[in-house]
């Protein structure tokens, strides 16, 4: 967990280009929706322009999650703008952890889960999760605290 808690803290991300098997999950979950303002851009050719950001660089993750990427569950969906501010503003995530972890999901739930984050720091923001999404994370999070 100090792993995370130090990521969560915003002291790292990752510069990893995301696989095509996250990118057609945040594809099916979001349709090209950013997950924090909402935005979606469509490409001169139809298809939705988003950057797959990682929330925990893949070297930091446990053994059972090194390649766990396929899930999603470390991705965001994010515009441009928001993932230049998510990768390079001061942001407070912090509590991310403690907020999935209290957080349940309603079985055949379809409404959006909202994570409270800073980004930059001092500015509320939210992160927006499909219940599958969020679900995938929450488990993640479980073998991230079993591995403590």
């Amino acid at each position: 967990m100090d792993n995370f808690i130090s990521v969560a803290r915003g002291l790292s991300f990752s510069s990893r280009p995301s696989n095509k098997e996250e990118r057609v999950f945040l594809e099916q979950e979001y349709d090209g929706h950013c997950q924090i303002c909402l935005k979606q851009i469509r490409k001169y050719n139809g298809e939705h322009y988003f950057e797959a950001i990682n929330i925990i660089k893949f070297s930091k993750l446990p053994e059972r999650l090194a390649n766990s990427g396929k899930y999603g569950w470390n991705s965001l969906c994010l515009c441009p703008n928001c993932a230049a501010e998510y990768n390079y503003c001061s942001k407070k995530i912090c509590s991310l952890y403690d907020q999935v972890m209290k957080m349940e999901v309603e079985p055949g739930s379809e409404e959006t889960i909202d994570i409270d984050i800073e980004m930059p720091e001092g500015k509320a923001r939210r992160i927006r999760y499909s219940p599958r999404h969020f679900m995938a994370l929450k488990e993640a999070f479980k073998i991230f605290a079993d591995e403590k």
